[in-house]
């Protein structure tokens, strides 16, 4: 791949030959002239204004680094989603079993309260009966 940015074969890519390359890909409207010095001077260790092999290769190495961790970042976040997603589940989960016992509940209190209503007349007619020392506890 560095053969094909050193057009004339001298070993080093100057900015001309960067410059051509990343015209040639398409992307040269994507970078300014100043962000094409700007990658350069980012490459260039030995500030000679060009970027040499070994330099190119650890720019190179840089990038595929910063990608990897990039891409462990966006790892972690889908894994924290995750966990916060399986969470969520378990707290909606844990929601609706006590939505159900409260409606159970709520069903037998009913059920209670009906069958209270329909035996309160009797209640009513036994305490008429009672002694009045009874009715008054």
């Amino acid at each position: 791949m560095f053969n094909k940015f050193d057009k004339d074969g001298s070993g080093a890519i100057s900015y001309e030959e960067f410059r051509q390359m990343i015209d040639e890909t398409g992307l040269g409207n994507e970078f300014t002239d100043d962000q094409v010095t700007d990658l350069i001077e980012k490459a260039d260790k030995n500030n000679d204004g060009t970027i040499d092999f070994d330099e190119f290769v650890a720019a190179r190495q840089e990038q595929e680094d910063l990608l990897a961790d990039l891409v462990r970042q966006i790892n972690e976040v889908f894994a924290a989603d995750s966990s916060a997603k399986d969470a969520a589940q378990q707290d909606v989960e844990g929601a609706s079993a006590e939505v159900q016992q409260a409606r159970a509940t709520r069903a037998s209190v009913e059920a209670m309260s009906s069958a209270l209503n329909e035996s309160s007349p009797s209640l009513e007619a036994e305490s008429d009966e009672m002694p009045p020392a009874m009715t008054t506890l």
